[in-house]
């Protein structure tokens, strides 16, 4: 229902309501930058409605206060939801008190929790999306300017209107309500408001120091203490806030409002201030601190990865945001503890301040599934991969497993009471550059499926079915002497020479063949260290020979192990092309190859060489006379051509890799390769004596670098000439000009395009020029750092951003001079702060402060310019390095640069 309060001399004002207000006692109306309007209004109503009243109230009531004129609303002062309803009695008169509130409030219900990942989201798609839960809901941007999230966003226990507010403190900006909707609407940001003359006014002052302090540390660092100089005015004339009112002959902003219902009408009081004033420092969610949400980990890259929150219904895995992932330990460099989790994969993501951009994730959580009989000891620890690689620590026993499947084992188990266990169905090797040593108190047992090798030197026991023992000499002591009884023998004819046998069938290579086939392959290796000359004369033993002779086999291989691949003509270890040292390093890490490859591959030959010592006996039996005479000939001669080969290798291997280093610094810019006769990558052959001798006497033709390093000596011979003849220097490349000491003038030329104003650019030049003349050695070389390090400053873009308000605001007023309202004059000053830059001088690649704003300037040539300084500020940055290192920190710290821009 409506009622009407009529207020003599000052027009009418119309509350409607669903209660039947009789006479209007009293109305508050206050509104507050950031947070919601509110209403107080006290009423006398019907004693018969007293208690019906607060029956029927809802949380849904609306409540509207107008201003009336001649029975026609002419402005909506408040339209919001009853929060509050109560009803007293004083003398017999029943009173009605509300409490309202703007529909902004509807934001403000509901905390939320949801994480916004998509750092190209803009601030305005954000709002958009929050809005679409509150039907009729709409906003007025006035602060972001298409800005992007730029990183990771969470609303944390956060209502819409709490989120939306700390989203607005990013840029400084304030949310004001608007009182006069339906529906939840308000603006971020100041508007552009109507311009009014404040008068009939009463008038305070007042400056709110706390809030200029904790200013200088947000976003309001540039502004000074008149910012936040406010004026308390009253008067009966309506303003909105963001309204623009001159007072003092200053233009102000109505930043808030409180209407008074007196018995003349209603008063307003204005809280008036600049417009810079009007603004918000950071907010922080406070509760976000030490606080962990969990999430499943969707994909992973190197050390960092991107997680599904639980809060969150769904995410797109391509927009998700990259977390860095904290392992047990790690540093900086290559050492401590790698281990990501996997994809799928429960983690927390853990926030250590109250800002989002300092979030981790970690500590990957197992979430319930089936049980594991190894999580049913708590006294065992496993660290294991989902590869089956697994490392436990139990109370007992510490195992190394790196295979568990039905096709195989493999581990290593240490266990304190039953010993060291080692399991594998691979080969297991074990390889000591000194002794290795196994001692036992009791029993040591070697059992293998099919042969038992034990070779040292010349001595060598086989046991491969048979039981063969060689050794220069061999004692054996019997314990029980038994009497021997030879009997004679029947006489048995010799037996008639078989026929010849058919071919075998081709067979897979043994391990003879698959030996003699590697060992080739090593031989190839070995053969490309020159120069062991000693033994060469062993070179007719070729493998080929061995190839079915198992005795001749032996023995070809142990002669020619040291010499097969030198022996070879024709071989080149330098492919064409490749340069001396590359050729050099590639010999290098050839030789440590050598090395490895000749201790395997004489390994190899001496179990071979046992096992034909102890395997003669059978040939000699057969009584092939050529086979014999050769075996016995062999034994003869074994062990000096072995040894020799053994011998005269080992001695050339150990001083290999000192030859071959001595020898890289004579041949690195001579010759492509090591060989004994050294050829070039044309097969020219070169005596290395001749170009020791003659090398000073030939005359090189100059490389392309040469001519150019030279060139570049001479032109700095040139300018360093030049500089001289400017003026006298002190030896530290510092000059005197006047009283102001300056380094050497340094000359930079820039380019301008030729579709660029003349003026302009030598105007944007010339200060760039003043501006980093005006650094000291010591300025410049720290804000280079500062700027190799962490690139554009924030404060260097937000003292643009202030730079670039400024002078719109400048120039509408200047356009408001010529007569212009003041639509016109901002669409002209906004059309033409498009062309404009704010100038840092100089740019921050050259030096530049982030806070120095030389003022506006045409953006194409501003852009040319800056371009042009990112080709051209190495060789500065290194000139004036170079001169500092010749000053005195105090010299550093007074001595200014001295650059001259041209053109």
């Amino acid at each position: 229902m409506k009622t009407t309060a009529k207020v003599a001399g000052y027009g009418n004002l119309q509350v409607v309501s669903p209660y039947d207000i009789q006479t209007l006692q009293e109305l508050q109306l206050v509104k507050e930058a950031t947070d919601h309007a509110k209403l107080y209004l006290t009423g006398i109503i019907p004693e018969e409605k007293k208690d019906s009243y607060i029956a029927m109230a809802t949380s849904s009531d609306i409540i509207e206060v107008n201003e009336v004129e001649d029975g026609r609303v002419v402005r909506n002062l408040f339209t919001g939801l009853i929060e509050n309803i109560g009803v007293r009695a004083v003398r017999g008169i029943y009173y009605i008190e509300l409490e309202g509130i703007s529909l902004t409030s509807q934001l403000d219900i509901k905390e939320k929790t949801r994480s916004f990942q998509d750092k190209n989201m803009t601030y305005t798609a954000l709002l958009d999306l929050i809005l679409k839960d509150y039907p009729g809901s709409d906003y007025l941007d006035y602060a972001t300017n298409g800005a992007k999230l730029e990183g990771f966003t969470l609303q944390y226990k956060e209502t819409d209107w709490a989120f939306i507010k700390r989203m607005a403190s990013r840029f400084g900006a304030v949310l004001l309500p608007e009182t006069s909707s339906k529906t939840p609407k308000f603006s971020l940001g100041v508007p552009d408001g109507k311009l009014g003359q404040l008068q009939d006014y009463h008038y305070g002052v007042a400056r709110s120091l706390d809030r200029y302090t904790e200013a200088t540390t947000g976003h309001g660092s540039e502004l000074d203490e008149t910012a936040f100089t406010h004026y308390t005015a009253e008067s009966g004339q309506y303003f909105a806030l963001g309204d623009k009112v001159v007072f003092q002959e200053k233009e102000l902003t109505v930043a808030a409002s409180t209407a008074r219902f007196t018995e003349g009408g209603l008063l307003y009081s204005y809280t008036l201030c600049q417009e810079e004033g009007v603004q918000q420092n950071p907010i922080r969610n406070e509760q976000l601190t030490g606080v962990s949400i969990e999430g499943k980990i969707i994909e992973i890259r190197r050390d960092t990865v991107k997680v599904h929150l639980d809060i969150d219904k769904t995410q797109d895995k391509g927009k998700a945001w990259w977390f860095p992932y904290s392992s047990v330990y790690s540093t900086e460099g290559a050492d401590g503890f790698h281990c990501m989790p996997q994809e799928g994969d429960a983690v927390q993501v853990y926030f250590p301040t109250s800002q989002e951009d300092g979030a981790v994730a970690m500590s990957s959580v197992r979430k319930t599934g089936q049980d594991s009989p190894k999580m049913g000891n708590p006294s065992e620890k496993y660290w294991g991969t989902n590869f089956g690689k697994e490392m436990k620590l139990g109370g007992s026993d510490f195992v190394l497993t790196a295979k568990d499947t039905k096709e195989g084992k493999m581990f290593i188990k240490l266990d304190v009471e039953d010993g060291i266990e080692i399991h594998s169905d691979k080969a297991i090797m074990f390889s000591a550059e000194k002794d290795l040593e196994i001692e036992t108190d009791t029993k040591f047992e070697i059992k293998a499926q099919e042969a038992i090798y034990l070779l040292c030197k010349e001595s060598s026991i086989v046991l491969d079915g048979e039981t063969d023992i060689q050794g220069t000499v061999l004692k054996v002591d019997g314990l029980i002497k038994s009497p021997v009884s030879v009997a004679d023998l029947e006489p048995e004819p010799e037996p008639e020479d078989p026929a010849p046998p058919p071919p075998p069938p081709e067979e897979k290579k043994g391990f003879w063949d698959s030996l003699l086939d590697g060992v080739q392959l090593a031989l190839d290796v070995v053969g490309m260290i020159p120069g062991v000359g000693e033994i060469a004369d062993l070179a007719n033993a070729g493998i080929s020979l061995a190839r079915g002779d198992y005795a001749g086999a032996a023995l070809s291989l142990a002669a020619c192990v040291p010499f097969a691949g030198w022996a070879a003509t024709g071989t080149k270890f330098v492919k064409k092309g490749m340069n001396a040292f590359e050729t050099g390093q590639k010999i290098v890490k050839a030789a440590d190859k050598v090395i490895d490859t000749t201790k395997t591959a004489m390994n190899a030959i001496g179990a071979v060489v046992g096992k034909v010592y102890t395997s003669a006996r059978n040939v000699i039996a057969n009584g092939i006379d050529k086979v014999a005479n050769a075996v016995k000939l062999m034994k003869q001669q074994m062990k000096s051509t072995v040894m020799a080969a053994k011998k005269g290798l080992q001695k050339k291997i150990a001083s290999i890799k000192k030859n071959v280093k001595q020898g890289l610094d004579n041949l690195r810019n001579k010759l492509p390769g090591p060989s004994k006769e050294f050829v070039t990558p044309e097969g020219i052959k070169v005596n290395f004596k001749e170009v020791k001798d003659q090398a000073h006497k030939i005359e090189l033709p100059k490389t392309e670098v040469q001519q150019n390093y030279l060139k570049a000596m001479k032109e700095m011979e040139e300018e360093a000439a030049a500089r001289a003849a400017k003026g006298p220097v002190d030896g530290k490349g510092v000059s005197k000009t006047g009283e102001v000491p300056r380094i050497s003038e340094i000359e930079i030329n820039f380019k301008k395009n030729p579709k660029h104003d003349t003026d302009e650019f030598k105007r944007q030049l010339k200060d760039q020029e003043e501006g980093i003349n005006s650094l000291t050695v010591d300025e410049f070389i720290k804000n280079r750092d500062r700027y190799l390090k962490d690139g554009r400053a924030l404060e260097g873009d937000a003292a643009q951003k202030l730079a670039r308000q400024e002078a719109l605001k400048e120039k509408v007023l200047e356009l408001r001079k010529q007569g212009l309202s003041r639509e016109e004059a901002k669409e002209q000053a906004e059309e033409w702060l498009k062309s404009q830059a704010a100038l840092h001088n100089p740019d921050q690649i050259a030096g530049g402060k982030p806070h120095h704003i030389g003022g506006m300037g045409d953006k194409k040539i501003n852009s040319s310019i800056g371009s042009q300084w990112k080709s051209r500020i190495k060789d500065l940055d290194k000139n004036i390095r170079d001169i500092a290192e010749k000053l005195t920190q105090e010299e550093r710290e007074s001595t200014f640069l001295n650059i001259k821009l041209k053109h």
